[in-house]
This record gives C-alpha cells, structure tokens and sequence, in this order.
C-alpha cells in the first residue's frame, strides 16, 4: 500500500510540475520551434571555459549556455504551459581553445551534456536541489535544450544558423531511500523533427541522465 502511494504521490506531482508542450508560434514565455535553443525569457547568454573530457582526452573549450532556475517551479518557462519546471538550460556553443575538437559532432554534444549533467560533472550544482521521492516536492524537473542541427566555423560546433532545430528534454529525477541513488525517467520529449538545412549536421539526441563515461 505505501509503494502504491508513494508512485501515486510521484505521479501527481510530475503531472503538475513536469508536463510539457512545444507551442509553435507562440508569444510570451512560449518559444517557436526556431526560437528553441534561444536562451528562455529572463536568462542571458553566460560564457564559461572549462574542459571536454572526449574518448580519455581533456579539451580545453569556451563554452556558451543559458540557465535558468525557477523558485518556486515557473508555470510560464518556455515549453511548460501546462505545468511548470525546476530549471532550464540551453547550451548554444562551443569553441576550443586549445586543441581542435574531434570532428564527431555527437560526442563533442555528449561531452556537453555531461558537463552540465546533474548526475555527471554537475556544473550548475543541480545535484543537491534533487528531492528524495517520498518526500515533497518529491522530483526535480530539468529542461535541457541542445542542438540538434549543428555547424562548424573555425574552432566552433553551434546551433544551425538556417533553423535551428533542437533538441528539448525534461527529465524528472529524485533519489531513493535508503541508499541515496537518483531515479531518473523522461517526463516529456519536445524536440523538433524538421530537417536540417543541408549545409547544418543532424545530431541524434539520445543522451541521458546518468550515462556519461568516466575520465581520468
């Protein structure tokens, strides 16, 4: 009986908090399909250098991202009309610094999301305003936007500059009790599907949570 309210009291809560929706055209705090690896209204674009860690090798990059986090939950972020979300991050573009990064675009996109991955490198310090799931708000709820059509100039992998198309997720993660490990599942797949402009590259977008390799 408490496992089956435990998953009900998850449930509830994800549908109000987790639900999202990809409103094409829209105004306000939504976001058109072109528009969706833009940073959301109220974040700004923020320059970091840090390092890539890509098949054992550490690049060193320049990286530009947009953060949002909403306290309380924002029922007006972009892609939460129905329900509101945690935080929302957008990453727009990476540049190397120092040695040029590999030509494979996804991995250089999965060293990305690894980096910002709250269950990876955990660059934003999401990891410690992750719930236990018995206890309220009993998720977190992470939007990450990525590129899914990308082009290279010079050091630089970005957003397509002819449409560009994303990649938009919402995971919903909290940890479990006794031992402290994070449940994560998808709460909601946004992401584009037009085609890319042929001078962009499709990326697959099939990260998740959790999955980053490890480096030495």
């Amino acid at each position: 009986m408490r496992t089956t309210l435990l998953t009900y009291a998850i449930r509830s809560a994800c549908s109000m908090l987790c639900f999202i929706v990809l409103n094409v055209g829209g105004d306000g705090g939504e976001l058109s399909a072109q528009g969706l690896c833009a940073c959301p209204p109220g974040g700004s674009e923020t320059t970091i250098n840090d390092s890539l860690c890509i098949d054992g090798v550490w690049y060193p990059v320049s990286i530009i991202y947009c953060h949002v986090p909403y306290s309380p939950p924002s029922t007006t972020a972009p892609c939460s009309a129905a329900g509101a979300v945690d935080a929302f991050t957008t990453i727009r573009r990476v540049c190397a610094t120092g040695i040029p990064l590999p030509a494979d675009n996804y991995k250089v996109l999965k060293a990305l999301f690894c980096l910002f991955d709250p269950l990876g490198r955990d660059k934003l310090n999401q990891l410690s305003s992750i719930p236990y799931c018995d206890e309220a708000p009993y998720v977190y709820c992470w939007v990450i936007a990525m590129p899914r059509c990308v082009q290279r100039a010079g050091p630089c992998l970005s957003t397509c500059a002819f449409g560009g198309e994303c990649c938009i997720k919402q995971w919903r993660l909290c940890k479990n009790r006794p031992d402290g490990k994070v449940i994560v599942s998808l709460a909601d797949n946004c992401s584009t599907t037009a085609n890319c402009n042929p001078v962009c590259a499709e990326v697959d977008c099939d990260f998740i949570p959790g999955s980053c390799p490890t480096c030495p």
